[in-house]
Formats: C-alpha cells, structure tokens, sequence
C-alpha cells in the first residue's frame, strides 16, 4: 500500500480516536484502515496504537511519530491546494469562534483589508473560549488562546504568541498593595482565567494546602475574567492583547513583570484539515500574517509612559527562578478554592 496514504490514515486514526471513526472520515472499510496502520507499523518496526476491543490509544512511540508527521501532511495538503487553484477564490460564509478581546483586537480592524483580498468571504464570529466542543458548537474553525496544544482530536496550527501579564486595577493595589515577590500573591485575591492556566495543571503540579489567600472567581471567559479585574475584584493573569488598552489608559497597572510567565501560543483549532473549507484556510493566513506583524503584545508594554508598572524586584525568591517562581505561587494561590470545590 502507498505510504503517503499509509500516514494520512494513521492520521486520522488519532485525531478522530478508532479505526471506524477514521474509516467513516475517510470513506474506507475499517478493515482497509486496519490495513494501512498494520502495514506502517511493519515498516517502521514498532508498534503505533493499542488496540483492544473497547478503544484504540496511541504507545509513546505513536505519539511521537504523530507529532512529527503532522506538520509535514499540513505542508503537503497545502502545497496541493496552491497547485491545484483550490483556494484561489474562498466564498462563502465562515463560522469563527473567538474569544471577544481577540476578535476586537486582531480581527475587527483589519475587515475591510480581509473584505478586498477576499471579497466574497463572509465571517460569521461567535464567542468561543479555548477548549469548547467546535463541531458541536457549530463552528468551522475556533481561536484559541492556550499554554498547550489543544486535544489530538483536533487540528490545531499555531499562528503566534500571545505574552501573558498578571494584573489588576489601581483600586484594588490602593487598597490591598502590590505583592513584592510572588509568595506574597498568597495574600492576595486571585482571579484565575482557567484558559490560560487549566484547573487540571494546577491540581496535578501543586499540592493542596492551606494558602492565606485564595481565588475569588475562576472563569473560561476572558470578558469575566478581565471585567473582574477592573472593577477590583484581585489579581489575574491575562494575555496583553486583552488589557493593552487598558494599561495604555491606566485602568490597570502591571505587577511583578520580573516573573513574568512565557508567552501561549494562539492556536487556530479545527475538527479535520481535509475538510477545513477554503474560507477558513485564507482566514488563517491572514491572521497569520496580522499577527507576525503585530508581536506577541511586547509592543504595548515597550511605550513608557503609557503603561504603569508596580513591579518593586528583580530575582525569584529562594534562588527559583522567575518563571518557575510565579507559576507555583500564582497555582498555590489558587489551590484553596480548588480544595474547596472539590470537597
């Protein structure tokens, strides 16, 4: 059997999660699925997936092996789209989720530049946040801002990175101070934006104790989680593109930058990319090429006298670095109401 197909088909295998599911996306027998597996595996001298009779999983050595394929077949699909005109002329109506900030921010200024390179694509933009069911919610393709890749269920194709700031308004520093050191966020009231830090990390990384401060809201939603920010409501950790305005117009100053985390990726997300419809392939090289003319968001915090800092150090605490430093006070912090709610 041809091996280009031999991987198209391992492919698919993993990313719809069983034989049947891939031969139904497909249009093949499972028994030919089957096939086309068994035989890469024979050339590879390794076993791929564990197969039993209730589900089919990856071995590591699948696992890696699909990771690195993935690229290569989404470089080869389009490569054979370029060749063969197939999305010289996107038309149509995309469905597009979005989380609001980013929609405003890397969307809706450039749509009369997207209108006269594409005039017959029509975006249909609906709020979505990372990790919501993108078939389901009946969408053709979703922007997810995340710290990992989103399920192998999906595709997912990074297009940037989006630097991360910890936060909070003036009021609230007026009224309870600024942390000096990440170990003093555990004083602090945490508002945790689980999209960019997910509830699964934290309980898996950080044992649960007893913190002197704990989370006062934990969201999906950026629009939540920043408009507690504003009224005051504690500390967050949110993506620049979200806040750069309101740093710009001081409603919220930035905190302990020296420990500032790295940046997430911004992902466009989609359930199959044989399928993914010319509109929403032209939509991703546009943002693309948005998005590496606009940075990660340092260019909001470069402008001195348009973003307060109340950063007061320079080095972790303890010798720990800073990444490292803040990730683990920021996720003790949060771990009470974690062992509440779970309780």
């Amino acid at each position: 059997m041809d091996y280009l197909t031999g991987l198209r088909v391992f492919s698919a295998v993993v990313r719809h999660r069983g034989f049947a599911s891939a031969a139904r996306v497909l249009g093949l027998s499972r028994s030919s699925v089957s096939k086309h597996v068994d035989q890469l595996e024979r050339r590879l001298g390794t076993r791929l997936v564990h197969r039993d009779p209730h589900r089919v999983s990856c071995t590591a050595a699948g696992l890696e092996f699909f990771a690195e394929i993935e690229p290569a077949l989404e470089l080869l699909d389009r490569a054979e789209r370029r060749a063969s005109g197939a999305s010289s002329r996107p038309e149509g109506t995309l469905k597009l989720g979005a989380p609001d900030e980013f929609a405003a921010v890397h969307i809706a200024p450039h749509l009369d530049e997207l209108r006269q390179r594409y005039p017959d694509l029509v975006l249909d933009i609906r709020r979505s946040e990372c990790g919501r069911a993108i078939a389901e919610d009946g969408l053709d393709l979703a922007i997810w801002v995340a710290g990992a890749l989103p399920p192998l269920a999906m595709v997912a194709r990074q297009l940037a990175s989006a630097r991360q700031v910890l936060c909070a308004s003036p009021e609230y520093v007026s009224r309870r101070g600024a942390p000096g050191d990440p170990s003093e966020l555990r004083t602090h009231a945490i508002i945790e934006y689980t999209a960019v830090r997910p509830r699964a990390q934290v309980s898996r990384e950080v044992t649960p104790a007893t913190p002197h401060g704990k989370a006062t809201l934990r969201t999906d939603s950026l629009e939540v989680a920043k408009s507690a920010v504003l009224s005051g409501a504690g500390i967050c950790e949110l993506p620049v593109f979200a806040v750069c305005a309101d740093l710009r117009s001081r409603r919220l100053v930035t905190l302990l930058d020296a420990w500032q985390r790295p940046a997430r990726g911004i992902f466009a997300v989609y359930p199959d990319r044989r399928y993914l419809p010319a509109t929403g392939r032209a939509l991703i090289d546009f943002l693309s090429e948005k998005l590496a003319a606009g940075g990660d968001g340092a260019e909001c915090l470069g402008r001195l006298d348009m973003q307060p800092s109340l950063d007061r150090s320079t080095k972790g605490s303890n010798g720990m670095s800073a990444h490292a430093d803040l990730a683990s006070s920021l996720e003790t912090a949060t771990c009470a109401m974690s062992a509440a709610t779970d309780t």
